[in-house]
């Protein structure tokens, strides 16, 4: 078996010398928050790292419940730095960009190292957006079109905040259209719906690209879904794949 380079900057996996076997987690998503849980009964010989580009991470099971207005933001953050501590283990705050699996190591954002003898990778979805339109968006540069990626989630939940606030002066009336029908942009939508429910002037819709929402659900699902639309007045589309964003507020679609 090859030889592993040792870790830079951070310490890390050494040689035969090094009888602490080293796990590395990278991303503080689900999984590994139950890892952390199981290591803080462990005994000191095993050593874990995690490695995660914030202090804490969002919740995604309580983003829908943050929009619709049932839980304040911070109620969904988890705190995986504190939780690490716990589990006496160490915190790296930082994006892994590489993973060599024959040395074993994993390169850092800054240009750091790290070595393992086991690594586990929970980092979650990410959707393909742009690196231009996210800038964009932090800086408001985008006018009067309103542009939220759903992840980063921490985007998505101070972006909506900001939009739906109380003193947000927004021209009316007001709508609001979800692009994806699978199980999570749904979610978005009903909340959305629920959170703008004593709006006479507001709309929501949702576009799907095929001719359903939720079309890797069953039957049952899907119509049990489409009820819940109807119910809080979410106008869905079919058959409307989105293409392109025009400013000053427009979805181009593939037709």
């Amino acid at each position: 078996m090859p030889r592993r380079e040792p870790a830079r900057g951070f310490g890390g996996a050494r040689g035969s010398d090094n009888p602490m076997p080293d796990l590395l987690l990278l991303g503080g998503g689900h999984s590994h928050l139950a890892v952390l849980a199981a290591a803080r009964h462990w005994p000191p010989s095993h050593r874990v790292t995690l490695v995660s580009p914030g202090p804490k991470t969002a919740y995604s099971g309580m983003v829908p419940g943050v929009i619709a207005g049932h839980y304040p933001a911070d109620a969904c953050l988890i705190d995986v730095e504190r939780l690490s501590l716990c589990a006496r283990a160490r915190f790296i705050c930082a994006s892994a960009v590489a993973l060599d699996p024959v040395r074993r190591t994993v390169r850092l954002h800054s240009g750091d190292t790290l070595g393992y003898d086991l690594v586990s990778i929970d980092v979650g979805a990410t959707p393909r957006v742009s690196n231009d339109l996210v800038a964009a968006i932090e800086a408001g540069q985008c006018g009067e079109l309103t542009v939220v990626p759903c992840k980063p989630f921490g985007l998505l939940i101070r972006r909506i905040g900001l939009f739906l606030a109380d003193d947000n002066p927004r021209v009316s009336p007001l709508d609001v259209a979800v692009v994806g029908a699978g199980i999570a942009g749904i979610e978005v939508a009903l909340a959305l719906a629920h959170r703008l429910g004593d709006r006479t002037d507001a709309s929501v819709r949702l576009l799907a690209d095929g001719d359903r929402i939720a079309s890797n659900q069953s039957a049952a699902v899907c119509a049990a879904l489409e009820r819940a639309c109807a119910d809080l007045g979410v106008e869905v589309i079919d058959h409307a794949r989105v293409v392109a964003l025009e400013p000053p507020g427009h979805l181009v679609l593939a037709d």
